[in-house]
């Protein structure tokens, strides 16, 4: 056998492979969600309330029937404020990605890294990395979602150091178009390498999808968090809740319980959770 009888068996047999995977693979699926919140924060430094946009998009690339790759892209952004310190910039900007194992009838489970940048009520701004584990599972009209992983931030920042998570959603669809969400998160660290320091944060939300021949989705989402810094005079608290009205653009699939289950399952969460001012 020569080398051009070899060179074409090999370029056969690679091009029969991904035709084989491309043939198992389920299609891919997106979306875009863009959005207005108003924000309401109180603390000890003083309380503020501002407004700010928000866009985030999710892509899910099927490698097989089984195998998912997803990315994210996502960044809100406080337009002005009042408070103790006048106008103020708050928000946070990054992206993700997710590779899972995932039987839409059944759930799934896989890993998911993240990174960006948080701004905090004192102008500072600080890199953050989070990484960990997720797993889903499908119950009828229910969606139970759990994560649990590890995040980090600049030691000269207001945010969470060197903290563990764990979160937990459950999604409910009255119908294929419609659904109600909520969630709780815990989340542990330090502060300043020198101060342990705590946050609970909960939401929830809900999304009415018009349709596969106008794929938009209008959205509603309610998000309220609680964070301590342990200091040896006194806790420093800061309580927070803010309110998202906007729409969601897909790209694919059916309805919102097959887009979520055959496409953009899994999420990042919100960067601001892990800030303490």
């Amino acid at each position: 056998m020569n080398l051009k009888n070899l060179a074409l068996i090999s370029t056969s047999l690679v091009a029969l492979g991904f035709s084989a995977t491309a043939s198992q693979a389920a299609a891919t699926m997106g979306r875009i969600d863009l959005g207005f919140t108003q924000w309401f924060d109180d603390g000890g430094e003083g309380s503020y309330n501002w407004p700010s946009v928000t866009g985030w998009g999710r892509v899910n690339i099927p490698y097989n029937d089984r195998v998912n790759l997803q990315l994210e892209f996502f960044g809100d952004g406080s337009l002005y404020g009042s408070g103790g310190e006048g106008s103020i910039g708050v928000g946070n900007v990054g992206a993700g990605a997710h590779i899972n194992w995932r039987d839409s009838k059944e759930g799934l489970l896989g890993i998911f890294g993240a990174t960006g940048r948080v701004w905090d009520t004192y102008y500072y701004s600080t890199p953050v990395f989070m990484a960990g584990l997720e797993g889903q599972y499908y119950c009828g009209q229910w969606t139970f979602y759990g994560q649990a992983g590890y995040m980090d931030s600049d030691t000269s920042s207001y945010s969470l150091q060197n903290a563990g998570f764990v979160r937990a959603l459950v999604s409910y669809y009255p119908s294929p178009k419609l659904k109600m969400s909520a969630g709780v998160e815990y989340m542990a660290g330090d502060y300043e390498n020198t101060y342990n320091a705590t946050a609970w944060a909960w939401e929830a939300s809900g999304e009415y999808w018009f349709g596969k021949s106008v794929p938009i989705a209008v959205t509603l989402k309610y998000r309220g968090r609680d964070s301590t810094i342990d200091y040896s005079s006194s806790p420093s608290e800061l309580n927070s809740n803010a309110v998202t009205g906007g729409i969601s653009i897909f790209f694919g699939g059916g309805d919102i319980e097959e887009a979520d289950r055959e496409g953009n399952s899994t999420e990042i969460q919100d960067f601001d959770n892990f800030r303490l001012y």
